[in-house]
């Protein structure tokens, strides 16, 4: 009796698919162990993205709280500066008018001297009160009022 054994080629074949097919069960269990780490890279990384955006929303709103307070404090500084050139103005205002005040009182108590000496421009010699400076008229004293004043 004789046996029919098969051709090698086919027994060759065979062997060739199944070496295809184990490579293309490993190449898919690759791509598939690759994928879940891709899958939780991406759970993490939305993760981190939805974390910024809270903090990121958070960090906005202290801004605009400090940003208002900011705002606030320097309505405060120029009320206080436009304040403060009033207040200058007066006391400038409040200078001026002593000065005017101590100069008057001056020519009033000289005043009975100027009569007595005859109604001359000349009294002698006169101390304006402000610098302690001495004149020889009453002309000099009311152009030196403005030079001291100033």
């Amino acid at each position: 009796m004789i046996c029919w054994t098969p051709p090698a080629a086919p027994r060759q074949t065979n062997l060739t698919m199944k070496e295809y097919f184990e490579g293309l069960t490993a190449w898919k269990e690759r791509q598939q162990r690759g994928q879940q780490v891709m899958e939780r890279h991406l759970e993490e990384t939305r993760h981190s993205v939805e974390t910024l955006t809270l903090q990121n929303q958070e960090l906005k709103e202290w801004l605009t709280t400090a940003e208002e307070a900011l705002a606030a404090k320097q309505k405060k500084i120029d009320e206080m500066k436009e304040e403060m050139f009033q207040k200058e103005k007066e006391l400038e205002t409040l200078s001026v008018l002593r000065a005017q005040v101590l100069m008057r009182k001056h020519l009033y108590d000289a005043y009975p001297l100027w009569c007595a000496v005859g109604n001359h421009r000349t009294i002698g010699k006169l101390v304006f009160p402000m610098c302690s400076e001495s004149f020889q008229n009453m002309d000099s004293i009311r152009i030196h009022l403005m030079d001291c004043v100033n």
